[in-house]
C-alpha cells in the first residue's frame, strides 16, 4: 500500500510539473520547452479556431517572475483560425514552424515574410492560407522546405526566390501557387525536387499547377525530380512554362508525372545521359517538344504512358541497356521510325507500341534480325532493318572478347570479370544464366546463334554472339 501511494504521489507531482510548464499570457497559449535560456513555444489562441482580430507574436513573455523567450510556433498553433486579420508578424526569435502551424489561415494579408532566423519549418505550415496578397520571402537558413508548406496559398505574387540553403523541396510545397510570376529559378544547391521518404501518393506535385511561372531553369546539381500518382508530378499541368526544357546533365530520375501537361515548353527535348529512369506520364501531354526522342543508354526502363500525346515527336531511339517497355508509352505520338542500340531485344508490354503503325521502319543492330522477328511484341513489326552502326558508344570502355567462337565444348569471355552471364536463343528466350564465371559450357547446345549478356562488377554490361556447332 505503501508504495502505491508513494507511486501515486510521483505522478501527481509529474502532472502538477507538466501543468506548470503551459501558462496563458494575454489571449496566447505557451508551453516552456527550455530553461537554460528560458524559451517557450507559441501553441495556440486562448478561443482556438474561433479567434478573431490581428495576431501579434511577441519576441518575449513573462510568466511568475521568469522572462521567456518565444522562438517557436507549435504544431497546429493556429489551425484553421479562419477570424485572424491583417499582415502576418514573425519575429526574429522565432527558429522553428511545426507543421500545420497557420494552415488554413485565410484572413491574413499582405506580405509573408519568414525571417532569417527560421531554420526549420514543418509539413504544411501554411497550407491554403489564401489571403495573403503580396510577396513571399523566405529565410535564407532552411535546408528543406517540407510537403505542402505553401500549398494554395494563391494570393502570393511576384518572383519566387528560393534561398541557396534549401538542397530539397518536397511535394506540393508550392503546389496551386498560381500567383507567382516570372522566370522560377532552382538554386544550385537543391538536389531533390517533389521526394519524400516515405513516399506519398495522390498528394500534388512541387510545383503543379502554378500557372503563372514564365520559364524553368534547373541547377547542374539536380538528380532528381520525383514523381507522383496519376499524373500528380513535380511541374504538372504549368501551362504557362516555355521555352526550352533544360534538364542537367546530373539528372537520374524524372518520375512520375514530372512534367505532365506542360504544354508551353517548345523544342528539341536532350534527355541526359545520366538518366536511369523515365516514370509513369512522365512528358504526356507535352505538344510543344518535337522532333526525336533519344532515350540514354543508361535508361533501363520506361514507365506507362511516359511519351503519351505528344504530337510533335516523330521517331525514337532507345538505348542499349533498355531492359522494359511498359503500356501505351507512345500512345497518340505520331511515331513514324524506330531505332533500338540493343542486341538483347528489351521486355514490352503487349500495348507497349500501341497506337503505333506496324509498318514503320525498325533499325536494329546488325546479326539480330532473328532475335528480334521471333521475340513476342517486336514480331508484331514487319519492317526491320538491320544497321551496323547502332552500337552502344561507351567512353572508356574495355574491349570484350570472345573465344572460340564458333565453339562446341565452352567459351571463354576476356576482358571483363563477370558477375553475371544470361543467354539468349534465336528467338529471345532465356536458356541459361551464370554467376561469377568467364566460363560458358556449351557442350550439349542446339547448333545455332546465342546472344550472351555480359554484366561486369563494375557496372558495365554488353552483349555478344556466339555460334554453337555441336
Amino acid at each position: 500500500m505503501k508504495r502505491l501511494i508513494i507511486a501515486t504521489m510521483i505522478l501527481a507531482g509529474f502532472a502538477m510539473q507538466a501543468t506548470a510548464q503551459s501558462f496563458q499570457s494575454g489571449d496566447l497559449l505557451y508551453s516552456v520547452i527550455g530553461s537554460n535560456p528560458p524559451r517557450v513555444s507559441l501553441d495556440g489562441h486562448v478561443d482556438g479556431t474561433a479567434a478573431t482580430g490581428e495576431l501579434f507574436i511577441p519576441e518575449t513573455v513573462e510568466h511568475e517572475g521568469t522572462t521567456y523567450t518565444v522562438t517557436r510556433i507549435g504544431n497546429k498553433a493556429f489551425y484553421q483560425c479562419n477570424n485572424l486579420v491583417g499582415n502576418l508578424t514573425i519575429p526574429t526569435t522565432i527558429d522553428t514552424i511545426q507543421a500545420r502551424s497557420f494552415s488554413f489561415c485565410s484572413g491574413f494579408t499582405g506580405d509573408l515574410i519568414i525571417p532569417n532566423s527560421v531554420r526549420y519549418m514543418g509539413a504544411a505550415a501554411f497550407e491554403w492560407c489564401s489571403g495573403f496578397d503580396g510577396t513571399l520571402v523566405l529565410s535564407n537558413a532552411i535546408n528543406r522546405i517540407a510537403i505542402s508548406t505553401f500549398e494554395g496559398c494563391l494570393g502570393l505574387s511576384g518572383t519566387l526566390t528560393i534561398p541557396s540553403s534549401v538542397s530539397s523541396i518536397g511535394p506540393a510545397a508550392f503546389g496551386s501557387c498560381s500567383g507567382f510570376t516570372g522566370a522560377l529559378v532552382i538554386p544550385e544547391s537543391v538536389t531533390e525536387l517533389n521526394t519524400s521518404v516515405p513516399p506519398i501518393n495522390g498528394i500534388r506535385g512541387t510545383f503543379q499547377e502554378c500557372t503563372g511561372f514564365t520559364s524553368l531553369v534547373l541547377p547542374e546539381s539536380l538528380r532528381i525530380i520525383g514523381g507522383g500518382e496519376g499524373g500528380e508530378g513535380c511541374f504538372a499541368w504549368c501551362s504557362n512554362l516555355s521555352g526550352t526544357l533544360n534538364l542537367p546533365d546530373s539528372l537520374r530520375e524524372i518520375g512520375d508525372g514530372a512534367f505532365a501537361g506542360c504544354v508551353g515548353f517548345t523544342g528539341i527535348l536532350t534527355l541526359p545521359d545520366s538518366l536511369t529512369y523515365i516514370g509513369s506520364e512522365a512528358f504526356m501531354g507535352c505538344t510543344g517538344l518535337y522532333g526525336e526522342i533519344v532515350i540514354p543508354h543508361s535508361v533501363t526502363l520506361i514507365d506507362v504512358e511516359a511519351f503519351r500525346y505528344c504530337p510533335g515527336f516523330t521517331s525514337v531511339t532507345l538505348g542499349a541497356r533498355l531492359e522494359r517497355m511498359e503500356h501505351n508509352v507512345f500512345m497518340d505520338t505520331p511515331i513514324e521510325a524506330i531505332k533500338i542500340h540493343a542486341e538483347t531485344p528489351p521486355s514490352l508490354h503487349f500495348n507497349a507500341f500501341n497506337g503505333i503503325d506496324k509498318n514503320i521502319p525498325v533499325y536494329i543492330p546488325c546479326h539480330t534480325l532473328d532475335l528480334y522477328r521471333y521475340t513476342e511484341v517486336w514480331g508484331e513489326f514487319t519492317n526491320f532493318i538491320e544497321d551496323c552502326s547502332l552500337v552502344m558508344d561507351e567512353e572508356g570502355s574495355v574491349e570484350v572478347r570472345v573465344y572460340p567462337n564458333p565453339a562446341s565444348d565452352f567459351v571463354t569471355i576476356e576482358g571483363i570479370e563477370a558477375v553475371e552471364m544470361q543467354v539468349f536463343n534465336a528467338v529471345g528466350q532465356l536458356v541459361e544464366t551464370v554467376h561469377h564465371t568467364n566460363q560458358i559450357v556449351v557442350s550439349g547446345w542446339a547448333k545455332g546463334v546465342y546472344v550472351v549478356k555480359i554484366m561486369g562488377n563494375d557496372g558495365f554490361v554488353c552483349t555478344k554472339r556466339i555460334a554453337v556447332v555441336g
